[in-house]
């Protein structure tokens, strides 16, 4: 097993590059408005890719979501989340007592 299926296994988080990126523009004094408009940018390309894929292919996603197997298969996922919260709520409030 991987040492970052270890950690997410373990811990419950995966890995993201944003926080540790930011964090080095800062220590190397990155001028904060450039950091942000390069954020912002990367954000406004991201959405716009996926607001053109939703123009793109919406009509075909709505039409797979009408479908019988979709929504049995959303209730098995929303109950797995459920059951899984509880769970993991149970675990904390043991663990804080």
């Amino acid at each position: 097993m991987s040492r970052w299926l270890r950690l997410v296994l373990r811990w419950g988080v995966t890995f993201s590059i944003f926080t540790p990126v930011i964090a080095a523009a800062s220590a190397l004094h990155y001028p904060r408005f450039k950091m942000l408009a390069v954020i912002a940018m990367g954000r406004v390309v991201r959405f716009a890719i996926v607001g053109l894929l939703a123009i793109w292919l919406g009509q075909q996603i709505l039409k797979v979501t009408e479908k019988p197997a979709f929504e049995w298969s959303m209730t098995a996922f929303i109950v797995l989340c459920v059951i899984g919260s509880a769970i993991s709520i149970y675990n904390w409030l043991r663990r804080s007592r």
